[in-house]
């Protein structure tokens, strides 16, 4: 949530509980550390979830429609692929020889889910907004795999 958003819930929350909202707080807000963001994707303002999520999980902003890789990718161009993929916090984890798993409320060829399995120069979404996505859906064994683009590294996911 942007800070709009916040300051919003947090008046609403307030006031009907019959309070002034101004000086209500969230109980999120009470925890001891606070972050923010800035959501954007290095070739466009409006941001997809494909390239945001590739950041939230390796640190490294990108472009939209690429999937755990870096920003020097051209996007749909397999060939720049080697040497552009990202590291992600799961990635890391099981390097430190953690046990690591998915569990989401969406489904397996969401991009937001794609970036924690694997890593591509082109989701199937042709708008860029990651919709369509089926890297993942082939990192999770689905039957749609010939969707997925040849230039993907996916992760070995047991269901």
């Amino acid at each position: 949530m942007g800070m709009d958003t916040v300051t919003a819930a947090r008046i609403l929350k307030g006031q009907l509980q019959g309070l002034p909202g101004e000086e209500h707080e969230l109980a999120f807000e009470r925890l001891p550390y606070t972050a923010l963001s800035k959501v954007y994707n290095t070739n466009q303002q409006v941001p997809d979830s494909a390239g945001t999520a590739t950041a939230l999980l390796s640190g490294v902003k990108t472009l939209a429609g690429v999937i755990g890789v870096g920003p020097d990718v051209v996007r749909g161009d397999c060939g720049t692929v080697k040497g552009n993929e990202l590291a992600t916090l799961l990635d890391i984890a099981e390097q430190q020889g953690l046990a690591t798993g998915l569990v989401s409320t969406t489904t397996s060829g969401d991009s937001s889910l794609s970036c924690s399995a694997g890593s591509t120069a082109a989701s199937s979404s042709g708008s860029g907004s990651g919709s369509g996505t089926n890297r993942s859906s082939a990192a999770f064994g689905s039957s749609s795999t010939s969707l997925m683009p040849k230039c993907s590294k996916k992760r070995s996911v047991v269901r």
